[in-house]
């Protein structure tokens, strides 16, 4: 009109993205806030182990060994490892028995272990959102959750698996030339199996593919390393292995060894020991026989587990 032309309408603008460091950080917020507030100056009874862990983290930096004070004639503790007390001693020599203090120490792990999950999620998807939100539902489970109520070693555990594989794939990455990788690799898997003795499995694996998988190690080097990762992760659970069968008025079995013995099939043994209540004498010596009973009626009793998780027993029928 008027001789003017009506202006061109204008793409309607996008929203700004909220940046992915923005994300990154409000969704460590959120993972700290869930494990941190978790923390507080009650106890809860974890089928002994907060109770024993505390009692432990108090024997060592009283000075006084890793030994079940709890118990008459403090026996040495050969059923876990001292990987969470070590920590948790340092923690109890500077603030005693606040238990607040020593879960907030605790729960620490479990914002540690969602960094690290997210990171090897990020490896694995093309997309950073979709990363940042399996690592948030992955690391906010109720179980561990729950968990960080207690002084429990599962949250440590968890972030040291994690950071052990994460170090070892960024090592992979180079074809294993960065020798920096390898060694924080050795380092944190020997470490972690001192926390569970179960994280010997990554050591394992990583010595299978270092040796089986292309890469640009010579074989001189394979081997070398091989080793080195072979003997970290023996020398801690090794070591300690050791001084459990040296030991003397040992109540009770280490696990492993208990899978070395034939208790009777269905027998609470395993349970009584770790309680501390030895319900059975001393079994007979493992057999066969035996062994494979014991994997059958270990078997059978999942997969009835898995099968009412998945089918809850109807109206009527027996539980």
């Amino acid at each position: 009109m008027n001789g003017m032309r009506e202006a061109a309408p204008t793409q309607r603008e996008r929203p700004p993205r909220i940046p992915r460091v923005v994300l990154t950080i409000a969704a460590a917020l959120l993972v700290a806030g869930l494990y941190l507030l978790m923390a507080n100056n009650r106890f809860y009874f974890l089928e002994g182990s907060a109770a024993g862990d505390i009692l432990l983290a108090k024997a060592l930096a009283g000075g006084e060994g890793f030994r079940e004070v709890w118990r008459l004639g403090q026996p040495p503790c050969t059923v876990r490892p001292p990987g969470l007390a070590l920590i948790m001693a340092g923690v109890v020599k500077v603030f005693y028995l606040k238990l607040l203090v020593i879960k907030l120490v605790n729960n620490c792990f479990g914002v540690v272990a969602c960094v690290f999950a997210f990171l090897l999620l990020r490896r694995r998807m093309d997309s950073f959102y979709l990363a940042l939100v399996f690592a948030l539902v992955s690391l906010t489970l109720p179980f561990l959750i729950q968990i960080s109520l207690y002084i429990y070693s599962g949250l440590a555990y968890t972030a040291f698996a994690l950071a052990a594989l994460v170090v070892f794939e960024r090592a992979d990455d180079d074809g294993f030339r960065s020798s920096r990788h390898l060694a924080a690799f050795t380092v944190i898997s020997s470490a972690g199996a001192m926390i569970r003795t179960m994280e010997i499995a990554l050591p394992l694996a990583a010595v299978l593919s270092l040796l089986t998988r292309n890469n640009s190690l010579s074989p001189r080097k394979r081997l070398i390393w091989t080793a080195a990762i072979v003997i970290a992760a023996l020398a801690g659970p090794g070591a300690w292995t050791l001084r459990n069968y040296l030991a003397k008025d040992v109540l009770d079995r280490p696990y492993f060894s208990k899978l070395l013995v034939g208790e009777p099939p269905g027998s609470s043994y395993w349970l009584a020991e770790d309680q501390g209540v030895p319900l059975l004498p001393n079994p007979r010596p493992l057999t066969t026989e035996s062994f494979l009973r014991r994997l059958q009626n270990n078997t059978d009793y999942y997969l009835e587990s898995i099968a009412g998780m998945i089918a809850p027993p109807t109206e009527g029928a027996p539980r």
